[in-house]
């Protein structure tokens, strides 16, 4: 799908806290706009928060939401979103699980993951 790089009208806010110790914060996010090959828009919005207590949980929730901007960067056509959706996360789930693999010090990261998709009129989320 091609960047939108000019949108009629969308407005995001957005905020992260460390939570309740206040040593970490582990969230990521990301609000996302694309137009497929047959002109409809698509704006997608990912949260994602690093497991506490694992290592590198702000490592594997900034993996996700960058695997799934890149999932939706490769698709050609908004149709079946609820399928696009279930494979973004199973995308973002192996990106994980491969850049666990890569050092000890990463082994048994995690993150939660949800999703917002804006496509026609239509909310889909996941």
């Amino acid at each position: 799908m091609e960047p939108i790089t000019r949108i009629t009208q969308v407005k995001v806010g957005h905020g992260t806290h460390a939570g309740m110790t206040g040593k970490h914060n582990e969230d990521s996010y990301g609000f996302f706009a694309w137009r497929d090959e047959q002109g409809r828009e698509l704006y997608l919005g990912v949260v994602a928060d690093g497991i506490g207590g694992q290592t590198a949980g702000e490592l594997a929730s900034s993996v996700a939401v960058e695997a799934v901007r890149d999932y939706f960067s490769r698709q050609h056509s908004v149709d079946n979103m609820a399928r696009h959706l279930e494979r973004a996360i199973m995308t973002a789930n192996i990106a994980v699980h491969r850049r666990s693999q890569e050092n000890p010090e990463y082994a048994g990261m995690g993150t939660t993951m949800v999703l917002a998709a804006f496509v026609e009129n239509r909310l889909y989320t996941a």
